[in-house]
């Protein structure tokens, strides 16, 4: 799974387990308050990630510092069980640090996307990430180039390498749909900019598209957004729950145009992903990586 699902799914999560704990009586304050308005109990405590946006700056600056030794490890995978061990680990540690400058940044940004430090750190996040499978586009293929019993045979007499076994076959199961390492690296650099389209929805969907307001269930005018409606969906009040829906649904009919257009170009660079990799289709590509028959 990418790190923008894992992201995505971490976002969805929490907005579903809020929208179970809240009921609509809970989000009926007539405006949506600030972030700092609202009790801590309600907000995902990031500290565990980085105490603050210096603590995720040094360790960018420690990722940089990292993604060329990558290199070092090119033409040597095929040595011996220990080489191949040494890669793996080293690797392993570096994605560490670039999975918790994605999650960090991005859930940063979800907090308030009105914020342009936080999306501005955000889309920087998103291009180490790039710069990180440009750096390891080497690796799968020159794997792949170790024959079986080769492998096999370091897996069972390299003390530790045991560990990586799925993670080795897992490679082995992606063979006919991995591409030669300049082909690797020209999708690694295309990444970034394709995932713009996500980024687009994003900025209208939390920051700039307005949903108007509707009334509750105590007859109270409340102001009505992306994060109240599955509250609001949870009403015992049908009327409650059909004016939601009909409002919030409106209101993405008012840019339907650009909203299209911007789909379009989201799942056209799926497509692209997909082919180029030698799937039969996006939905073949998102199944068979995921190993979902």
């Amino acid at each position: 799974m990418s790190l923008s699902n894992v992201l995505r799914h971490l976002v969805a999560i929490s907005l579903m387990t809020l929208a179970t704990l809240m009921s609509p009586l809970s989000v009926a304050a007539e405006d949506v308050p600030e972030r700092s308005e609202i009790a801590d109990q309600y907000k995902w405590d990031l500290a565990d990630l980085y105490v603050d946006a210096s603590a995720w700056e040094a360790d960018k600056a420690k990722l940089i510092a990292l993604l060329p030794g990558i290199a070092d490890f090119r033409g040597k995978l095929g040595r011996d069980g220990n080489s191949l061990l040494a890669a793996i680990e080293a690797i392993q540690a570096i994605e560490t640090i670039v999975a918790n400058l994605y999650v960090y940044a991005g859930l940063k940004n979800f907090e308030d996307t009105r914020i342009s430090d936080n999306a501005a750190r955000f889309s920087e996040a998103q291009g180490l990430y790039s710069e990180f499978q440009q750096a390891l586009a080497f690796f799968s293929p020159e794997l792949l180039s170790i024959p079986e019993a080769t492998l096999d045979h370091y897996v069972a007499s390299t003390p530790g390498l045991a560990l990586y076994e799925h993670y080795l076959d897992e490679t082995a199961r992606m063979r006919a749909y991995t591409l030669s390492e300049v082909e690797e690296k020209l999708l690694a650099m295309a990444s970034d900019p394709l995932s713009k389209f996500d980024s687009v929805f994003t900025a209208i969907d939390s920051s700039d598209l307005q949903f108007g307001r509707i009334v509750d269930e105590a007859g109270v005018e409340v102001e009505l957004t992306t994060s109240r409606y599955g509250a609001f969906l949870h009403s015992t009040d049908r009327r409650v729950r059909k004016a939601a829906w009909t409002q919030l649904f409106e209101g993405y009919q008012t840019l339907n145009h650009t909203l299209a257009a911007n789909y379009e170009g989201h799942v056209k660079s799926r497509v692209f992903f997909a082919r180029a990799r030698g799937f039969d289709s996006r939905l073949q590509q998102a199944t068979y990586t995921n190993a979902i028959p």
